[in-house]
């Protein structure tokens, strides 16, 4: 197994606000995603945001191991982000609930990019992305 490079890592994260209505954002989120260079949209809560970080670097490195529970990384990071190992509920308990007012996480900054047009995204903020031991800790062990 290759070591992993967290430094060659660059995930962004942006408050977002579409003229688009849910299943437009989250369709065209899905269409633009690969397999570990993704978007994810979410929930604006706090308690979401702080978790982001450390889900997806746990994503990455069960992804490296090959050990994930689930078939992507993406999807495994929202299992992280949620607490909550079936992906139905998961969705439920911390996807977008608003187009006006959503969390847009990318793996990089290209893929940022590309997601505003494609989501009609006409509001953008860059958020700071934390990485909190606690709550690192609190992600890894919730599903145990």
């Amino acid at each position: 197994m290759a070591p992993l490079n967290v430094e060659k890592l660059s995930p962004q994260c942006y408050l977002c606000s579409s003229k688009k209505d849910i299943a437009e954002l989250v369709k065209g989120a899905s269409k633009l995603s690969k397999s570990t260079d993704f978007v994810q949209l979410f929930d604006d809560r706090a308690e979401i945001v702080q978790k982001l970080l450390p889900a997806y670097f746990n994503s990455v490195v069960r992804g490296n191991e090959k050990v994930m529970r689930s078939n992507g990384i993406a999807k495994e990071m929202l299992i992280f982000v949620a607490g909550e190992p079936n992906i139905a509920k998961a969705i439920s308990k911390c996807g977008v609930k608003s187009s006006s007012r959503f969390v847009m996480f990318a793996t990089s900054n290209k893929m940022a990019g590309a997601a505003k047009p494609r989501l009609g995204i006409w509001a953008m903020k860059k958020m700071a992305l934390r990485f909190d031991l606690d709550v690192a800790q609190g992600v890894a062990s919730e599903l145990l």
